[in-house]
């Protein structure tokens, strides 16, 4: 299961690339920026529904899962009990390396 997972996460890395370094030929690299720009606020809003939609329903994925890979009822419970510190470790992914959250807080130091 674990091994599917990352190869279709691997093979939809190595499509983005493809796809990227197609526009970028195509036309050009301001003109790519451009349009990239203009779609990360839609991008923003996806993953935050992504992230609502995800431990709002945490508990019945956990629990179907689970029950589908005869997971003993502890497991199941731990599972569901992770939520909330999953989600902070992804807010704060979110925040401090996609926002640059990080880089915004040094910058007032180095000065730069």
């Amino acid at each position: 299961m674990i091994k599917k997972i990352i190869i279709a996460f691997c093979g939809m890395t190595l499509l983005v690339v493809i796809t990227a370094a197609l526009f970028q030929y195509q036309m050009g690299g301001e003109a790519l920026k451009g349009k990239l720009t203009s779609l990360k606020e839609v991008g923003m809003v996806i993953r935050g529904l992504f992230f609502i939609l995800v431990f709002g329903y945490w508990n019945g994925v956990f629990t179907w899962m689970g029950t589908t890979q005869k997971w003993s009822t502890d497991q199941i419970n731990r599972a569901i009990s992770s939520r909330w510190r999953i989600a902070a470790y992804i807010v704060m992914v979110e925040i401090f390396i996609i926002q640059d959250g990080f880089g915004k807080l040094i910058a007032p130091i180095t000065g730069s």
